[in-house]
Formats: structure tokens, C-alpha cells, sequence
């Protein structure tokens, strides 16, 4: 074979080939889940109802910066196609019938923010075991692995109210707050103590569905897809921050 056909069909493959590191596509569908944080409960007009065109992850106003917003300005195709199925209140318990939803719209990028519920409860008691939280969570990722292989799941980690309780408990505002308003009894019904009930560990348990995690957000791959998983903290001034894949 002449030489120049030889270089004409290795620059054929080279230009087919896709590049080192390039970004996958924007997705052109996507679900949120998860509970009262996601559903925006009590940040818009009419107080203490959701607002879910605040969500961090499927909102549609402007200034909020969501997800949905932002894969927008790069993905026209994802217009009205935002799914909220999270609910005020749920509880980790509740994810698994959520992602059955999340199977019935067969999106591509689905978010999971839960477990706020399970740790804030009225008492220590009344807070969701580890092992039950844990296999809930497995459960609900087995689901939607299972009836949507297609969709690239995005796992942020629960607020982080120890650390909250960390930086407040010696401030006499942060306590009367929190005495007033019952907010989290389970962490801060007593929050002069030390003895924190919130040091278990409700980390999203996702390394058992890993090959390799090299960090909080490294991405997961299991046999039924991707998951990635994201550490989020709160702060006194900034709140916390999200960003998508």
C-alpha cells in the first residue's frame, strides 16, 4: 500500500477518535429528588409552601443559578424538561419510590439530595439507623440503575448540621433560635453538650457500589451505571455551594 494511503487512513481514525478527555454532553432531560431543600420549601412568596422554581437542582429563576439553568444556557434541548420528584419531608425511606418516578421520565442526569429528615429528628431516638439509612439508599441507587442505565446520577452529601451546631452553640441567638423554632431536636435540644448525637456517620454510603473513589467527588461506576457523589458544607456566610458534574 502506497505510503500516502497509509497516512490518509490513519488521520481517518485520528478524526473519528474522540479527544483525550473530552467533556461528555449535556444532558437533554434530567429529575431532581430528595425532600424540603430541593423542593425550596419556604423561599418564595407564600410562606412555608414549596417553591420549586427555586431548586437548586431543577429551578428555572435566573439569579438562582440551578442546574437546570445552567445546563440550559448550554443545551437548549433540556427546555421544560426539568422533573421535581422530591418531597417536603421525605425521609431516605422514601428515595426508592422517587426513583421509580425518575424510571417512568426516563431522564438522563438525576440528582439525589436526602437525608436531612433521617438526622433531624423530634429526638436522638427518633433518628433513622445508620444500617437502615444505608440500605435504603443502596435500594433506591439499584433502582434507578436498573430502569434508567442511561441516566448519570449526581449524590450530594446531607447538610451539614454538626457543623452547624459546631460553629452556633456558643452564640446565645443560635440557641434561642433553636429552642424557639424546635429545628433539629435531635441535634439541638441541648445544644450546650457536647455529647452530639449527629457525629454518627450518615456519609452517603456509595463506596460499596465502587470500582475506585479517589475523593468526595470522584465519580462511582458500578455495573448499572455512574454515580457521582458531592461533599457540600455550611458556612455561616456562604451557605452551601453545589455545582453540577
Amino acid at each position: 500500500m502506497p505510503l500516502r494511503h497509509v497516512f490518509a487512513a490513519i488521520f481517518a481514525v485520528l478524526a473519528l477518535a474522540p479527544a483525550a478527555g473530552a467533556q461528555a454532553p449535556y444532558p437533554d432531560s434530567m429529575a431532581a429528588t430528595g425532600d424540603s431543600i430541593t423542593r425550596a420549601f419556604n423561599t418564595g412568596l407564600l410562606p412555608f409552601t414549596d417553591a420549586p422554581r427555586n431548586s437548586w437542582s431543577t429551578g428555572w429563576k435566573r439569579d438562582v443559578r440551578s442546574h437546570y439553568v445552567r445546563i440550559l444556557a448550554a443545551n437548549s434541548r433540556i427546555f421544560a424538561r426539568n422533573f421535581n420528584d422530591a418531597r417536603s419531608g421525605a425521609k431516605m425511606a422514601d428515595l426508592g419510590r422517587q426513583m421509580e418516578v425518575v424510571n417512568r421520565q426516563q431522564v438522563e442526569y438525576v440528582t439525589v439530595l436526602m437525608g436531612a429528615n433521617d438526622a433531624c429528628a423530634s429526638s436522638e431516638a427518633a433518628m433513622t439507623p445508620v444500617s437502615e439509612f444505608r440500605a435504603h439508599f443502596e435500594l433506591a441507587l439499584t433502582t434507578v440503575s436498573t430502569g434508567s442505565p442511561q441516566a448519570v446520577v449526581y449524590v450530594v452529601s446531607i447538610p451539614d448540621v454538626y457543623r452547624l451546631w459546631e460553629i452556633l452553640h456558643t452564640k446565645r441567638e443560635a440557641r434561642l433560635t433553636w429552642r424557639l423554632t424546635g429545628f433539629c431536636k435531635s441535634m439541638l435540644a441541648n445544644p450546650g453538650s457536647n455529647d452530639n448525637p449527629l457525629r454518627l456517620d450518615y456519609s452517603m454510603p456509595g463506596t460499596s457500589r465502587a470500582v475506585g473513589m479517589t475523593g468526595p467527588s470522584s465519580s462511582i461506576r458500578s455495573s448499572r451505571g455512574t454515580c457521582r457523589l458531592a461533599t457540600i458544607s455550611i458556612r455561616p456566610s456562604r451557605g452551601s455551594e453545589r455545582s453540577p458534574p
